[in-house]
């Protein structure tokens, strides 16, 4: 995700769209500590979109 710079991913069922989850919700799903490692390793601080 990191390296195409990616922060969402659809979700298909079958061969129908039925979500997008984002990197928000992936942090959602870890304890308050873990949050930081998950950001770091899929961003990039500050690196402008083009």
């Amino acid at each position: 995700m990191k390296e195409h710079r990616v922060r969402r991913l659809p979700a298909i069922g079958g061969h129908t769209p039925v979500g997008m989850p984002t990197q928000a919700d992936a942090a959602r799903t870890l304890p308050g500590d873990r949050i930081g490692d998950l950001v770091e390793q899929i961003s990039e601080p500050g690196a402008a979109r083009t």
